[in-house]
């Protein structure tokens, strides 16, 4: 394990205190934080280390004790004790917990998908019928289309009365990743420049934009530059100034950090599993994924705790589904976390996934039951780096 590591581990305990004299001394040219740190803590920190910068693969398939906990989370807690000290309050009005609600746009026409889900059901007769509907309804009635879900995200926002955000992709069709990146590659891009009115109505209201790079942009800076470069270009708005990402299919390499810090991205929520819902990092809090030269330049991680296809891996009903998400709503209300939750675009159709859509709408009514925060990844970023400690001092 480097060093790097190691410090931004204190950085991420520091930032979760929201004590300024930690913070910056975890942030200063010398990193003056190492002179109180002594050999029981250091053990401490090159445990959170290990957790937060080597976790297993987005698609590990299984589930063990160690990531059922954010137990990153107790051993932050015991740091704090041992030093004497104690978190500043983790949210602006003291709530109990926050909660994220997020949506990657990767398909917004369904073409192929119900087919092949009829073969799947061995349903061979309607297979052809149900194709020809869903690429009619695609390519000449995009309305009529059960993935073109504009109106419905808004609706959603609405009803709820909460912020949404929207990560968007600019994925190009390549015949020669077919077999790595399936057919959603050859029928399922979609041109930003076409959509560009009902994205930017979104964003007019509740919705926070977010960039959804392609498979191969988590780890090209050149093709991760030209992406954002486009969405800012496309969607002439003011939220786009100031955005994160969270990376297609969850892609990720050890040289992502620092390439998106380099893109001037404020925060990174692509620490969670295509096919579990779980602690992949073993936090529910906000961490420092990267740290720049410049005075305070942080490049936050919000980890992904459920996401509503790997929801649908592990559960095959409505009940099973409930139980998961309550376990992990439980776990990050006991250590007042972030719950960061992921519904793709396409399933914001309560008429076709009602059963998915429902899971969605009972984890919102529970935050706002609960009295929790539901925000939005910018605006944690804000709260996380900065107005917790001008609040508190």
């Amino acid at each position: 394990m480097t060093g790097k590591y190691l410090l931004n581990a204190v950085r991420s305990w520091a930032l979760w205190t929201g004590r300024r004299r930690y913070i910056e001394e975890a942030f200063s040219a010398e990193n003056a934080c190492f002179k109180w740190i002594n050999g029981s803590l250091m053990e401490k920190f090159r445990l959170i280390a290990s957790s937060l910068y080597f976790p297993l693969s987005e698609n590990y398939k299984g589930i063990n004790d160690a990531l059922k906990d954010p137990w990153v989370d107790s051993v932050y807690a015991d740091i704090a004790s041992e030093l004497g000290t104690e978190p500043a309050p983790l949210y602006p009005s003291g709530q109990s917990y926050a909660l994220i609600v997020t949506h990657d746009m990767d398909r917004i026409r369904k073409t192929y998908q119900g087919a092949a889900a009829a073969l799947k059901g061995k349903k061979y007769f309607s297979a052809f019928p149900v194709l020809l509907r869903d690429c009619l309804a695609a390519f000449l009635f995009p309305a009529r289309n059960s993935y073109c879900n504009f109106g419905r995200l808004r609706q959603l926002a609405s009803d709820c009365g909460v912020p949404l955000t929207l990560f968007i992709l600019q994925e190009k069709t390549d015949i020669r990743k077919l077999f790595k990146l399936g057919p959603g590659n050859l029928f399922g891009t979609y041109s930003l420049k076409k959509i560009k009115v009902r994205v930017e109505e979104l964003l007019d209201g509740p919705v926070e934009p977010g960039i959804h790079p392609s498979f191969t942009a988590a780890c090209d800076a050149r093709q991760l530059k030209k992406e954002l470069s486009s969405l800012r270009k496309i969607i002439n708005h003011p939220k786009t100034a100031d955005i994160g990402a969270r990376n297609h299919y969850l892609a990720f390499c050890e040289d992502t950090p620092a390439i998106q810090l380099e893109s001037g991205l404020l925060y990174d929520s692509t620490m969670g599993f295509n096919f579990t819902s779980a602690f992949r990092c073993g936090t529910a809090f906000p961490f420092c994924l990267a740290a720049g030269p410049g005075a305070r330049e942080i490049l936050l991680e919000l980890p992904l705790h459920i996401m509503d296809t790997a929801l649908a891996y592990r559960s095959v009903d409505p009940d099973s589904g409930s139980k998961i998400i309550g376990d992990i709503t439980d776990r990050i209300k006991k250590t007042h976390g972030v719950l960061t939750v992921n519904w793709h675009f396409r399933y914001i159709n309560p008429s076709e996934e009602k059963e998915r859509y429902g899971l969605l709408r009972s984890i919102i009514e529970k935050a706002k039951k609960d009295g929790a925060w539901v925000t939005t990844p910018q605006a944690m970023c804000r709260w996380w780096n900065h107005e917790r400690q001008e609040k508190t001092g």
